[in-house]
Order: structure tokens, then sequence, then C-alpha cells
């Protein structure tokens, strides 16, 4: 089950799994020395969520549908076509086209992929089609290629600046911070 933290929540609870015991706050100071232990937590703790959003099990973040945000470009020539994908799209995961009778799970760029697709006699069809990342992450390429409309694209989203969702089950991945 996905749980929705602030950050100043999240960091409360990695300092708790660290053992880490917050500053008397019953007390003034007149002088304070040191590092700011919250502001690095906060800074390492946007780090591994970032990573976490990349390379983590799909069922464990948040997933969105990115559809009506989506456009599709045909590329004139190799059977391809190219949609940008909207900026809160961290990974896309599917996709589909209306002219396709299935959906693409999204592959990683692979050379070996592309130049299959560049062959007319190897490349996809509309009941097996293919989608890829290109390689600047930020659009997908697909096979076949087609000037219609996006009827599904599926990916883990960006939450809101300073909010973390996740499944409960990842925050071990923040112990060792």
């Amino acid at each position: 089950m996905l749980t929705e933290f602030t950050m100043e929540q999240f960091v409360d609870e990695v300092a708790r799994l660290r053992g880490v015991i917050p500053a008397r706050d019953d007390c003034s100071m007149e002088l304070s020395t040191g590092s700011d232990i919250r502001q690095y937590l906060v800074s390492l703790i946007r780090n591994r969520y970032a990573r976490l959003l990349m390379e983590a099990d799909p069922q464990l973040l948040p997933v969105g549908e990115f559809a009506t945000r989506a456009t599709v470009t045909e590329n004139a020539g190799d059977g391809s076509a190219t949609v940008i994908l909207p900026s809160e799209c961290v990974r896309p995961l599917s996709i589909r086209l209306a002219e396709w009778a299935t959906e693409a799970i999204v592959e990683s760029y692979s050379h070996t992929l592309r130049s299959r697709q560049c062959n007319r006699y190897l490349r996809s069809g509309r009941t097996r089609p293919r989608a890829m990342t290109a390689p600047d992450g930020r659009s997908l390429r697909l096979w076949p290629g087609a000037s219609g409309e996006v009827v599904s694209l599926r990916g883990v989203r960006q939450p809101e600046e300073n909010v973390i969702i996740l499944d409960r089950s990842l925050i071990s991945q923040f112990q060792d911070l």
C-alpha cells in the first residue's frame, strides 16, 4: 500500500530508522556549531528517492496515466513514431496507440532492437508493437509508427515538490544513508 509523506515526515522516519535522535528543543542556545543533520538527510533522501523512481518495482511507487498529455509524431521513412514524455513521467512503463491491437511494454534503449525495427521484414506490427526509450530518456520510439492518438501511457510519476510517495517496504532502502 502506498503511503504519502511530506519531506519533514520522511526525514523523521529515516532519522528514527538510523537511530538519530533530535536535539533538545526545550532549551535555548547562543552558539550552535556542527553539521545540519536534517538538511544532510534531505539531500541524501532526494538522491535515493530519484534512483528508486527509476529502478524500483513500479507496484511500490506512484504510477500515473499520461495519455492526455502525450502526442505522437510519425517519423517519415523508417516506420516509427516518437512520443515526447510529459515532465511528470519519470519512467514510462507501457503505451498503446489507437491503431494497435495491444499495448507495448516500454523497453530500454537497445541498438539491436533499433536495427531490427529498421528492417521492414523484421519490424513489429500492430498486433505486436514495440516501444523503447530514446537515448535522451525523455521520449519514446514506437513501432509500428502511427500518427493517431495515444490511448494509454502508463508510467512512474514524480510527486509534487517535498512529497514522497512509496510503499512502506521501500523505507528500508534509506537505512544505509
